[in-house]
């Protein structure tokens, strides 16, 4: 079992890749928000091995979407 220490790494590691990755769209306090948002959707999960992985990939696809917009695109999702 990880420790918390563990999962605030990944945690922070996740929300540093994406803040710099989508820093035209979004603040670090807003990835944060995003990202520990749908950590707490999957909360309720069983396996809860995948959980950051999956809230890294979910909020990315929010921030896609939301470039997409800015450039006059549809939203893939």
């Amino acid at each position: 079992m990880r420790s918390l220490l563990d999962s605030e790494g990944v945690r922070h590691r996740a929300i540093d890749q994406l803040s710099l990755k989508y820093a035209s769209v979004a603040s670090r306090e807003d990835v944060t928000q995003l990202y520990d948002q749908a950590i707490s959707a999957f909360a309720g999960a069983t396996i809860q091995t995948f959980m950051p992985i999956l809230a890294e990939r979910r909020v990315s696809e929010i921030l896609r979407d939301k470039v997409a917009q800015l450039n006059g695109k549809e939203p893939d999702g």
